[in-house]
């Protein structure tokens, strides 16, 4: 079955075969791919993704001048580090980097951030269990745990 809309895919399939511009860019299975997307087109493409270019140094990846956690300790040199918006939490404590909410908007059953960070803009989403505690304007602390990061060398795709 071919189809262009992703929540089809991902619901009805048992495997996807990811295409870009007639080039196979990911085949696997749907909960796999979102998971372990292997590139910048494969994590925007199948949901939304944050993706920043770094400098992987086995363990850590370095975006401007910030330290994020990963969990492939193998991983040197160009990557795409990808952390997906529900990874993200809004903390007081621990933050892997600062930033200032300048949206946040309500989609009834989520509610959907962008911070502005040091990094550039994250998306965050979060389930909603009632009116949440920060809003727009806000200076808040971001963190995730490097198991939920995503580390691919620039431009990898398979």
């Amino acid at each position: 079955m071919v189809t262009h809309d992703q929540a089809e895919a991902m619901t009805l399939a048992d495997r996807v075969v990811l295409m870009n511009h007639g080039r196979i860019e990911q085949v696997g299975r749907p909960f796999d791919m979102y998971e372990q997307p292997n590139g910048r087109f494969s994590s925007t493409f199948l949901g939304k993704a944050n993706v920043f270019s770094g400098q992987a140094l086995g363990g850590m990846v370095e975006v401007n001048g910030h330290h994020l956690p990963c969990a492939d300790q193998a991983a040197t040199g160009l990557v795409d580090y990808i952390v997906r918006p529900e990874k993200v939490e809004i903390t007081r404590e621990q933050a892997l980097v600062r930033g200032c909410i300048s949206a946040r908007v309500f989609l009834g059953n989520h509610w959907l951030f962008q911070v502005d960070t040091p990094l550039g803009t994250l998306q965050i989403t979060h389930a909603n269990t009632g009116l949440p505690q920060a809003g727009e304007g806000d200076e808040v602390g971001l963190s995730w745990s490097g198991e939920h990061a995503r580390v691919v060398p620039t431009g990898a795709a398979t």
